[in-house]
């Protein structure tokens, strides 16, 4: 029973995150002027709508599936839950903020910060390896973005 309990909540997050990134993802796009940059991700964005919608519906019907079956929940640990998803509550959060920081501080800061920071908690400890791997995927980002595809991206207060 209590395997169903964390499916549920389990659901429930994906459901919740999922609107967050909409709703960031609809507030950071208003403000890029290039539409021609914005087709695909837009494309994208229409496909969460309708993952995020049909997730709703499906379980809203199948709550009511189990409250017509009277199946009683048992109690569950928030702290069980925390232990079982934290590197991907902490990633998201990460991400979230690294959204807004971005805005603020400059992109190309926040992305070397947030590259060398994410690579560490999750499990690369090797210094010789995380500094020139944070450069080099900055590089591959700036090179894309900025240089192939022409996007403005957040300069901050340091650009």
């Amino acid at each position: 029973m209590f395997s169903k309990v964390l499916q549920y909540l389990r659901k429930m997050g994906v459901l919740i995150l999922l609107g967050i990134f909409l709703l960031v993802y609809y507030i950071s796009s208003r403000s890029v002027t290039q539409s021609r940059a914005l087709l695909y991700p837009n494309i994208i964005m229409v496909i969460y709508v309708i993952v995020f919608a049909w997730n709703v519906i499906s379980l809203i019907i199948e709550e009511r599936r189990n409250i017509r079956k009277n199946k009683k929940m048992e109690s569950f640990s928030i702290s069980e839950f925390w232990e079982k998803n934290k590197r991907a509550i902490v990633v998201f959060l990460s991400t979230v903020i690294f959204v807004f920081i971005s805005r603020i501080i400059g992109f190309w800061v926040v992305a070397f910060i947030y590259i060398l920071t994410m690579t560490y908690y999750l499990g690369l400890r090797k210094l010789k390896l995380l500094f020139p791997l944070s450069i080099i995927l900055t590089i591959v980002l700036y090179l894309l973005f900025a240089v192939l595809l022409k996007t403005d991206l957040p300069k901050g207060f340091l650009m």
